[in-house]
């Protein structure tokens, strides 16, 4: 296991701070070794619709066909980062369809202690899946057509219409609790 800062010590002189805040690269090669050594395999980018050509990540977390999904930031034809302040590494989860479902973890920047952050967000998933639950979709009772899908919100997952728009007053606004 990778042990880093949590937060920032306080009495560290202001140069090794700055030192532990620069972004580092991350090698593709040190990418596959790590989040393969956490169980996760490197997928093609093109497979789940991620444009970038940065190398994605993808393990199960429960029974229910669910899955971690890990947008890494490295381009995987050069091995290169984006530039720093565009770089964060996304953790979300997806459902048995590849439908990203949970987008709420905290990005992790690619800073000395990237790994520790890292595993800070996947191990409550792998460790604590109850808190994460999922539900499959099914039609929407209330709209025809719409689909209830399971998201997250400020109070956690809930259901929502796959026909809800924020930008139109009349779609459909219908949310059940997650079984």
């Amino acid at each position: 296991m990778y042990v880093g800062l949590h937060h920032p010590r306080l009495h560290l002189e202001n140069e090794e701070m700055i030192i532990m805040a620069e972004y580092v690269e991350i090698e593709i090669e040190e990418m596959d070794l790590f989040l393969g050594e956490e169980g996760f395999e490197r997928i093609e980018p093109d497979a789940v619709g991620h444009p970038c050509k940065e190398a994605v990540y993808e393990r199960s977390y429960d029974d229910s066909g669910c899955r971690i999904r890990i947008y890494s930031s490295v381009d995987i034809r050069n091995s290169a980062g984006r530039k720093a302040g565009s770089d964060a590494i996304r953790v979300v989860l997806v459902d048995p369809e590849g439908y990203p479902w949970n987008k709420s973890f905290k990005r992790v920047h690619r800073v000395v202690n990237w790994r520790n952050n890292l595993l800070q967000r996947i191990n409550p998933v792998i460790d604590e899946y109850w808190k994460y639950p999922w539900q499959a979709p099914r039609e929407c009772p209330k709209c025809q057509g719409g689909i209830l899908r399971t998201r997250w919100g400020k109070k956690g997952p809930f259901m929502g219409c796959s026909n809800y728009n924020p930008t139109v007053r009349d779609s459909c606004r219908n949310t059940e609790a997650v079984q």
